[in-house]
This record gives C-alpha cells, structure tokens and sequence, in this order.
C-alpha cells in the first residue's frame, strides 16, 4: 500500500481507533470488492469522527484480502492526504495522486494524462486499483473533476473518500460515518470491557477505558462509573473528543470534575432514565469537538496556547528542533521587525520548547508519528490555525517557517557530498509536505517571498532530489513558477535555477528548450561585469547541451572548466563540483578517446569513492564503463554498469537504475558482436537474445516512468547501433520476439536480467580485452612494433609491406599475431591502442586495479 507521502499511512489504525468500526469497515470492503454500478464511496462525518483511520483500515484489509476465483480482484491500494493543500489547486492535487500511486514520472506531460495511462495500462496487465483520497472537503470541486475523469477512462478503478461533505457525484455511495454507540452492546467478553457490576459497555465507553488503559490508568468497580457514563454521553461518541476526556482523567481530575468543568452540572443533574442516563433537553448532535477544543485551550498556559497556535504552521510531521526554530522566539527582539517574528505579547523561549512540547503531547494536542516525529491530527490543526489567526501571527509564523526549510534546503544542498548523501536525500523527501508549503506560501502575492521560494527551488535541485524520487515534471514547474514572480535579475539563485532547469529539460530529452534556459543564462550574465565564461553553472550547462543535444567533443573542454571554476569556490559547493565532475566523465566517456574517458571517469570514481557518497559512486561506475564500451571492451563496460546498477536498485531510487538497465543492453548488444565477428555464432545468439530482452523491458520502464533517452544525442547513438547489431546476430523476426517478452515483464525482472544475464562464450572475449588492458610495447618484436606504427599511421597493408621490405601476405600474418597478442581485433582498435600506449595510459585499469565495486 502506497501513500501520497511515499511512506506509511497517517497514523496506525490502532486497536483503540477502531473500536466499535468491525461492521462498517466490512461493509466498505464489500463494497470496494463488489461489482455494483457505483464505483464510489464516501466516508461522510464530521471531524474528529475517525474517518481516516476507518479508510485506512478498509484500504489493509482490501491490499492484504487475497483474490479468489469469482469472489474478488487483488487490488494495488494507494492513499493520497489531502489536508496537505490549503486551498485549492487542480496541479498539486495531481501530483498528490501521482505520487501516492508511487508513478515514476520524469517527462514532460501533464500529472493526469500520465496517471490516466498509468492505470489505463495496470488495468491491460489484469491489476486493479483502489485510491484513497483523505480529506477532500475543502477540494471539492477539483475533487469531482478529478474522480469523474478517472472513472470515465478506467473501468475497474474504485475510489473511497473521506469527507465532512458529499462529493454528490453520480456512481457515489455515501456511507455516514456515525459517532460510536452510546448504549451498551455485548461486543466483548474481555473483563477490560465490564463495567462495575459485570455489565457490557458501549463502544464509546469502550474507547475511553482502552484509552486509560494505554497509559497504564486501569478503572476499579469504586469508581464513579455512573459519572463516567454521564461524561461519555456528553462526548457524542466522537472518538477524539473521548480522547481528550481521557487526558483529563489521565491528569488526575475526577469524573464528575471533567464532566461539571465541561458541561456546568447540565448532564449531572439530568434524571436518569433506565439503565443509562438520557440527556434531556439537549440537542441531539452537540458541538462536544468545539466545546472541547475550546476547553482543552482554556487549560493551556499562555506559552502552551502560543506554542500550540504556531505549530500549525507545519503541513505535516515535525521534530522538536524545527519546532525550536520556527516557533520560538528570539532571544532579543529587533527594534524593526521585518514581518518574519511572531508579534504575539506572549514569549515562547526556546529552552522552554521541550518541555512545552512534552506538555502539548500529555494534552493530545500533538501526537507522536514515530521515532522523534511528531505531528497535530487535522481537526486540531484546523483548530489551532484559527487561533493563530487571534494572535495576528499567521504572515509572520508563516514566513518564518519558509525560511526555515529553505536554510535547511540550503544546509543539505551544501552537505550532502559525503557518507550521509542517501540519508540526507530520504530525510528532504520525509519533509517534502513541509518544503512545498513553504514554497506555496512563497508563491502568495501577499507574502512577498517569492525569492525564498525560488531559493527553496533551486537547493533541493542542487541536492538532486527531484531526480532521485522522480519528480523532474513538478520541477519544472516550480522552477518556471519562481522564475516568473521574482525579477529578472542576475542573482546566484535566478542563474543558477535556470541552469538547473535547463539541465532537467536535457535529462527530460529536450534539448532545445535546454537551449532557450541556455540563452537565458547568458542574457543575465550579460548585465554583469563577469563573462560568460567564468559562470560555472553556465559554463556546465553549455558542456551539458554539447555532450547531449548537439553531440560533439568540444564537450570535454567545456565540462572540464566547469570542473575547474566550482573546485576554486567554497565547500559548500563541494556537491555541485562533484556533480559537474561525473557530467564530465560521461562527456569524455561519450565522446573522447580511449585514455581520455578512462582518466576523467576514474577521477570521478576516485573522488566519489573518497567522499563515502554511495549514489554518486554508482553513478560514477555508471560513467567507468562508457570508455569500454566505446573503445571494444564491452565485457569490462557490462561489469560497470552492472556494479553501479545493483548499489541503485538496493537504494531504491527511481533515476539511475532507468539508465543502468539501458547502458547493460548496449554493452551485451556489443558482446554479442563481437562473438559474431569472432565466428562464435552460437554464443552470439545467445546473448544477443538476452540483449533483445532487456532492450524491451529497458524501453518499457522508460515508457512507464516517462524518460525521454531517444531525445539524447549519445544515447541515441548507442540505441541505434545495439539494435542493428541485435538484428543483424538475430534477424528482424526472432528480434522483436524477444524485445516483446521483454517489453511484457515487469521492473524488476528487468533489473534482474540486467544484472545476472549470463555472457555465453565470452570467456575468450575476456581473455582478449585482458591482454589489452596488460599488453605492452614490449611484448611486441621490434618488427611488429614497426608495422603496428605505420598501420597507426594509417597506411594500407600494401603501402607497409612496402616500407618493411616485406610481401603483402606476410604483413597480414604479422598484424593477425599482433592482434592476439594485444586483444584487439582490427586496425582501428590497434590505432586506439598505440594512442594510449603513446599518451602514457596503461591499459584500463584504475590507479587500484580494475573493480567496478567499491
């Protein structure tokens, strides 16, 4: 089950959450399972009724219910929050359904054509779909829109919603979800369940003693259990307003003091009617939630009340550090504050935060989300945003958490160069609700912040987040969105996010539009005093588009002075040079000689290996085994791509193991050749069809996850020449064969073939790009030496045998000994051999042997 967090569901529906629910969460499951005309379902109550936890709950027992022949479909189940969005917004709504159906998406379409083709295409591969959508009354109408389309274009897709309001949508069913039951039911035999004379108790009564009974508060037959009734009464049912009621028994008050406090005598002195007091002359849907939100506030301390009205600044999880930093106030307020500090008269220091924290947490005015992770359930949130609205503090609060998260972007964009890359990337994305508030509120005309916003931008592209977790479209978007709000000025961060855009739009295939953010770049260094030339994000996107959209080598020179201008700065640049540096072992692995792409991409090896960066490291194996390739290796290229392909598939990420699977059929395709050219036809075939299947599942993901490899000069190079190779080792007929079974398997079959697909006869290969990585000028006799110079030098057989003073026949057998005895296998592979041998590069190995792994 996928959420639109990418993680686990908001909240565990615990035992206690679902007291009471059994009947109606098996009525939503049927209903999700059967084959009825409605194909929707809404969860209507009001908040704080437990309509989350009992979707969430629904949506387990629907993934984990197996399919039985006629009885049921195995469903994939995702769940997108909504609450998230604080107004409505038709493109991040979609990008919240994209990502809780966990769709790998780095082209350029818009978020719902890709989600329609994505289920559209799970539906043709007998998989069906549930999408929970949380939350979806302040959305309404883009919620209708969405759901009407998704509906209309994919047939076996159910949806269920939460909501306070009804979608009234045509194929929707709408199930009230009702407060819990206060009259007693025989539910339970547990004895935790009786109350004082042995009697069964109802759900709500149930709720509140599991509640006590979790934090260790166990009820005796002395207690005031006919004022507990009474208390549990006034509560409606409402399964939060029953946990607040918990929190003040847990706080040493007695029943009849919570329920006097609350409901001024009202209920205890009501008469009693039958076994179970009747409220009398009440109405019969109390507001208890607001009453007792009004209560809980009024109990808190002034610090307690402002902390817990600026808490709602956050969109989702938070620490108490960023609590500490966002909310606190400073130790000495400004004589002019500039919109950013809390103008409250009440001071939240920040040693009191902790403690405060902790205080808020025994009220159940925060929960905790997991290991140092903390969160405000929704109806208390939306409480508490309305408070701080009376405090006149919601710009300030709001502008101070912006900057927050964009210095916290920063510190990881500066950072992440070393051992912690991947935990630094996973902790960006788990606060990923946070940024995009921020940035949303950035992009308010009223909050003047627009420039923040595009700072927030462009230091999660510089930590390569939106490439890691797929989310290169968005990107774009946000970037044009700053790019529009804040002057055209040649700031650091205006240049540097064009750059940045313009690089997405090459990994997205799109060279020209990388060219129009090229000219751009341009045109605002030209309204410095700097040339152009001196501007490494600029210098790094004019090699980017040499190596990828117009292909030449003029690319390496240009890289490498990237390289050199970010190596001169600061290390908080340390990432970005690092970056730049694995550009330019794939520019020169593409496009250099032999010795060239093999120097450049081991010291990109070397210096990713040094810093301890596990993806850069697999994406700088990745770049190692280009020059093989390029230069007749292919079974040292294969090992590479492979070595960075298992560290990217074991990280989980969603970028490199797209190109890995690519670069491995290029390199088999190549085998697969090279047998052929060796007359080993069977192993040819061989390899060549396990080439061709993987070709076709390569191609799928990249289809699936929207990446556009065929835009790209060097890649489309390489595609080309591995199928004509496949169709030349196969014929036209047996290699769509195989591209098909290819095309039909899923991801991670592919990744596997990727990895273990066996190099049938290719030991002699081997053997033969062994003695090329070992050979030298000496194992030569000095007659070999002779003509292998003048073959280098471009003469014809005829014209050496003329220069040695030999006959043409025998020139043939001394070039066909000097082949084997180098591991080449025609006179362009020797030429490329003697370059090296001349350039001083000995064989392929790197400065620690050859070992594609770490």
């Amino acid at each position: 089950m996928t959420t639109g967090r990418g993680g686990d569901p908001q909240g565990e529906a615990t035992g206690a959450a679902l007291i009471g629910r059994d009947a109606l969460i098996a009525d939503v499951v049927a209903f999700i399972e059967g084959q009825g005309h409605k194909r929707v379902l809404t969860l209507l109550g009001p908040g704080g009724v437990g309509k989350t936890s009992l979707a969430e709950e629904a949506a387990r027992r629907v993934r984990d219910r197996p399919a039985v022949d006629g009885a049921g479909v195995r469903r994939d189940v995702a769940i997108a929050y909504l609450a998230e969005l604080k107004a409505p917004d038709e493109d991040r709504l979609h990008h919240l359904v994209l990502r809780a159906l966990e769709i790998t998406d780095q082209g350029v379409d818009r978020p719902l054509p890709v989600i329609l083709d994505h289920l559209r295409r799970r539906e043709q591969a007998g998989r069906r779909t549930l999408l929970v959508l949380d939350n979806c009354d302040h959305l309404l109408d883009d919620v209708v829109d969405l759901v009407e389309r998704l509906l209309d274009e994919v047939p076996g897709l159910r949806v269920l919603l939460t909501s306070r309001e009804t979608l009234e949508l045509a194929k929707e069913l709408v199930v009230a979800v009702p407060p819990l039951a206060l009259e007693p039911s025989e539910g339970s035999g547990d004895a935790d369940y009786r109350d004082q004379s042995g009697g069964p108790l109802s759900d709500a009564e149930r709720l509140l003693v599991q509640c006590l009974n979790d934090r260790g508060m166990r009820l005796t037959p002395d207690d005031d259990w006919e004022t507990l009734r009474r208390l549990v009464a006034w509560t409606d049912g409402i399964p939060l307003v029953l946990i607040f009621v918990a929190v003040r028994l847990l706080g040493g008050m007695a029943p009849r003091e919570v329920l006097e406090h609350l409901d001024k005598g009202r209920l205890l002195h009501a008469r009693a009617g039958g076994r179970r007091s009747r409220r009398q002359g009440l109405k019969t849907h109390h507001p208890s939630l607001t009453a007792m939100m009004d209560d809980s506030w009024r109990w808190l301390t002034p610090q307690q009340a402002a902390l817990a009205a600026r808490i709602s600044v956050f969109a989702d999880g938070f620490t108490v550090g960023d609590v500490e930093a966002v909310c606190a106030d400073p130790e000495v307020v400004p004589a002019g504050r500039d919109g950013a500090e809390p103008s409250g008269d009440v001071r939240v220091d920040r040693a009191e935060v902790a403690d405060l924290v902790n205080d808020l947490i025994q009220k159940s005015l925060i929960k905790r989300h997991g290991p140092g992770k903390l969160g405000q359930l929704n109806p208390v949130r939306e409480y508490a945003e309305a408070r701080l609205v009376e405090r006149g503090e919601p710009e300030s609060m709001r502008t101070r958490h912006a900057r927050y998260f964009r210095d916290l972007a920063k510190h990881y964009a500066d950072t992440w160069y070393g051992p912690r890359e991947v935990e630094l990337l996973r902790r960006a994305n788990d606060q990923m609700a946070n940024f995009l508030a921020a940035m949303d509120w950035c992009a308010e005309t009223a909050s003047d912040q627009a420039r923040t916003g595009l700072e927030i931008v462009f230091h999660l592209a510089r930590l390569r987040l939106p490439f890691f977790f797929a989310r290169l479209g968005e990107w774009c978007d946000r970037f044009a969105r700053f790019l529009d709000l804040v002057p055209v000025e040649p700031t650091p961060e205006r240049i540097g996010s064009s750059a940045l855009l313009g690089w997405i739009k090459l990994c997205q295939g799109l060279p020209e539009q990388a060219e129009i953010h090229l000219r751009h770049c341009r045109d605002l260094v030209a309204m410095t005093d700097t040339p152009a030339d001196d501007v490494a994000p600029v210098v790094f996107l004019e090699g980017a588009w040499l190596m990828e959209g117009t292909g030449t080598p003029d690319c390496i020179e240009v890289l490498g002075r990237a390289v050199e201008l970010f190596a001169r700065s600061s290390p908080e640049f340390d990432g970005d040079r690092g970056q730049f540096l694995l550009m330019w072992a794939l520019g020169a692995g593409f496009w250099g000689d032999d010795a060239t792409g093999t120097r450049i991409a081991q010291l990109c090896l070397d210096d990713a290996r040094a810093a301890g960066a596990e993806w850069a490291i697999s994406w700088a194996q990745w770049a190692r085994g280009l020059a093989p390739l390029m230069h007749g290796r292919p079974v040292e290229a294969v090992q590479w791509f492979r070595a960075g392909l298992e560290t990217q598939i074991e990280l989980r990420e969603r970028w490199g193991s797209t190109w890995g699977s690519e670069a491995c059929f290029w390199a088999l395709a190549a085998i697969a050749g090279r047998l052929e050219a060796a007359n080993a036809e069977n192993g040819a075939r061989q390899v060549a069809e396990a080439a061709a299947i993987l070709m076709g599942g390569a191609l799928a993901i990249q289809r699936d996850t929207h990446v556009n490899v065929i835009g790209l000069v060097p890649f489309r190079r390489e595609r080309d020449r591995a199928h004509a190779t496949l169709e030349r080792v196969l014929g036209r007929e047996r290699f769509r064969e195989c591209f098909d079974k290819g095309a039909a398997m899923p991801a991670v079959e592919v990744h596997h073939l990727a990895l273990t697909a066996h190099i049938v006869a290719g030991d002699t290969l081997r053997r033969r790009e062994e003695r090329y990585a070992n050979a030298s000028w000496s194992t030569l006799t000095p007659r070999q030496q002779k003509i292998a110079d003048l073959v280098a030098q471009g003469l014809t057989n005829q014209q050496v045998a003329g220069q040695v003073h030999s006959s043409r026949g025998a020139v043939e057998q001394q070039l066909t000994v000097i082949y084997r005895t180098l591991g080449v296998t025609d006179r362009i592979a020797l030429t490329d051999w003697i370059k090296r041998m001349h350039d001083g590069t000995s064989g392929s190995a790197g400065a620690d042997g050859w070992s594609p792994r770490r």
